[in-house]
């Protein structure tokens, strides 16, 4: 067998144990918030434990219940990526609990720390935050030094 034989193998045989990355991302709405708290599920296995990390690194604090957003997500694995990670097909999504509507879904196959970056990165991107009365305008005090001029 040639050097080019065996080279071609070689990258045939780790692109099989790896697979292709995709995903679909759709941002159905801009989040506006006035706190980073996002509900997940319990543990730390693959995609939940990659979620809860980049969410940590964005300054979200994740909890288990009492966040006005939600995580859902369904995965499983197909294959091996080259960091050892699994390779997952997923889907996962935002939820806003006070409206019930979805905010943002992402879906497709890869590796789960690429996929919460992705994820979170989007997240991110379209998220605002708010102050909790900045919809006020802001009021002016009287004090005795106004009253004096």
């Amino acid at each position: 067998m040639t050097f080019k034989a065996r080279l071609s193998s070689v990258i045939l045989s780790l692109l099989a144990l790896t697979g292709c990355y995709s995903k679909n991302l759709d941002v159905m709405r801009p989040i506006v918030t006035d706190e980073l708290r996002v509900e997940m599920p319990l543990g730390n296995q693959s995609l939940v434990g990659a979620l809860k990390k980049e969410f940590a690194r964005s300054n979200w604090i994740v909890t288990l219940s009492g966040a006005p957003y939600k995580i859902i997500l369904n995965y499983n694995r197909r294959d091996t990526c080259f960091n050892l990670e699994p390779y997952i097909r997923y889907s996962i999504s935002m939820i806003d609990l006070r409206s019930k509507e979805e905010l943002v879904a992402m879906s497709g196959e890869g590796c789960p720390s690429d996929i919460a970056k992705d994820f979170v990165g989007a997240v991110q991107k379209f998220t605002r935050i708010v102050t909790p009365d900045s919809s006020k305008p802001a009021v002016k005090k009287n004090t005795d030094k106004d009253k004096e001029t």
